[in-house]
């Protein structure tokens, strides 16, 4: 008999600890039973269900703790782990706990957001982490930043403009270019969904010696962040000169496009890209800005006051 596709489909992330005594596998299979038990029982939800990774219809999901697969083999096939695959074969040794980070998706009647939400802090107690993931895509990359804008600057008009350019940018690459799978293209087009956030970088952790730190405002070291569907990732990258040269036009034309390199980079990149984010930093250190609402002629001159190096007030007109 074939199952009813369900009303809704939400991707979970998952951060779960493991204790010695305790194989990777039992791990992940406990938790995800008890995710199920809690969602069900304690969250009162009808039809939960957990989906398999990529739709395979062989794989039926699991609407039961009990039928969580024993081996890894098939427990694969519902859930993604994005810790090493060596981490996985390793037996759980030491008085320091494990931690797994796991995606799955799971499919429901209704909408289980705000059961996940009531029930986190439950969760946490039994040393389970959940949360709805933002970037509702089971395998996405936090692979951009974008240096040199203020992180003042209102997110949701950053994500709007990002997300605007990156369409444009990928339209015309594909037109200018001999891409090789017009319609896959379409498709990822269709489905791309990025997240524009703010945050530490990635990768940036420096070794300093006693008393040579630099004194700076940690608030300065966040940057903007584009977190994006890692099947879109060709497409992303086809487009990405035009994108830099879009997003100048209403970002600045300071703004550049960062990728977070792999961990295996090589020396010269990693040099390079924080130097990149020490500009960064150092860029915001130095600048002063304002936000002034409500303008609408673009032409009209203001008379702004400011203190100059000298401690003494200065007044100019400054056109808008």
């Amino acid at each position: 008999m074939a199952w009813k596709k369900p009303n809704h489909s939400t991707v979970l992330y998952i951060e779960s600890r493991g204790s010695q005594g305790t194989t990777p596998l039992e791990v992940i299979r406990n938790t995800i039973a008890k995710i199920l038990t809690e969602l069900s029982v304690r969250g009162k939800l009808t039809g939960i269900k957990l989906m398999n990774n990529n739709g395979i219809s062989a794989h039926k999901p699991i609407t039961s703790a009990s039928m969580v697969p024993l081996k890894w083999i098939s427990a694969s096939n519902y859930v993604d782990c994005l810790n090493d695959l060596a981490d996985l074969t390793k037996e759980i040794r030491g008085q320091k706990p494990q931690i797994f980070k796991l995606i799955i998706t799971t499919g429901s009647d209704e909408d289980i957001s705000n059961t996940v939400k009531a029930n986190a802090v439950d969760m946490a107690q039994e040393g389970i982490i959940v949360e709805v993931k933002r970037l509702q895509v089971r395998h996405s990359k936090r692979g951009i930043l974008l240096p040199m804008i203020p992180c003042s600057i209102d997110g949701k008009y950053v994500q709007k403009e990002v997300q605007r350019c990156f369409t444009e940018a990928i339209v015309q690459s594909i037109e200018n270019s001999s891409w090789s799978n017009p319609k896959k293209s379409g498709k990822l087009l269709k489905d791309l969904n990025i997240l524009v956030d703010v945050g530490y970088p990635p990768m940036n952790f420096e070794k300093f010696k006693k008393g040579s730190k630099p004194n700076y405002n940690a608030q300065n070291k966040q940057i903007y962040s584009i977190e994006y569907n890692m099947e879109a990732e060709p497409l992303i990258l086809l487009a990405r000169p035009l994108f830099k040269i879009l997003l100048h036009k209403t970002l600045g034309e300071k703004t550049s496009m960062l990728m977070v390199p792999n961990k295996n980079a090589s020396t010269a990149t990693m040099r390079r890209y924080r130097q990149i984010l020490q500009t960064h930093l150092a860029m915001l250190e130095c600048v002063s800005y304002i936000e002034l609402i409500g303008i609408k002629n673009l032409d009209l001159e203001l008379e702004v006051s400011f203190r100059n190096d000298d401690g003494m007030m200065e007044t100019r007109m400054m056109s808008v």
